[in-house]
């Protein structure tokens, strides 16, 4: 709320500086108020690159928000980056940009490292290894043991 606060305090100088600009232009000495017209453009400026800021923070909170929703409740299933991209209505590059900027990870492997991270958790309280392959998305059980085995350096056998 604070953030739309300031936005809308933003928008509103904006515009009255925006207006006492015309104002000044209008004047038939107007070279006379160049240091002022200076001032005010610089001003207007200002407050212009701020009310983007505020969007994108919100924005950006939001988008990681749905992000990590979706990821959370599609684990146990092959996560599609096209369709991230498409629940938080971007297109798969900007999705990936943004995530890699905002997380400096890649989604795919943030992913792997929350499946990767749920498998240990199911093998530890007793579930055998292909079924918390299967349950986390991995239909062929020697690509979940490879990849487990590189990420935790050890088996998901002798996990238990």
């Amino acid at each position: 709320q604070d953030a739309f606060t300031n936005q809308e305090r933003n928008i509103t100088v904006a515009t009255s500086r925006i207006d006492k600009i015309k104002e000044i232009c209008q004047k038939k000495d107007a070279s006379f108020y160049a240091p002022l017209l200076q001032s005010l453009m610089i001003g207007t400026f200002y407050d212009a690159l701020q009310i983007p800021q505020t969007i994108t923070k919100i924005d950006t909170d939001e988008f990681l928000q749905k992000t990590f929703s979706y990821i959370d409740q599609h684990l146990h299933e092959k996560i599609l980056l096209d369709d991230l991209a498409k629940h938080t209505s971007r297109s798969k590059s900007s999705f990936c940009h943004l995530f890699e900027t905002k997380m400096n990870i890649s989604p795919k492997q943030y992913i792997l490292q929350k499946k990767l991270a749920l498998a240990s958790k199911l093998i530890g309280e007793g579930t055998p290894p292909t079924i918390a392959a299967a349950q986390i998305g991995y239909e062929n059980y020697s690509n979940f043991y490879r990849i487990y085995l590189k990420h935790f350096g050890t088996t998901p056998t002798k996990k238990k």
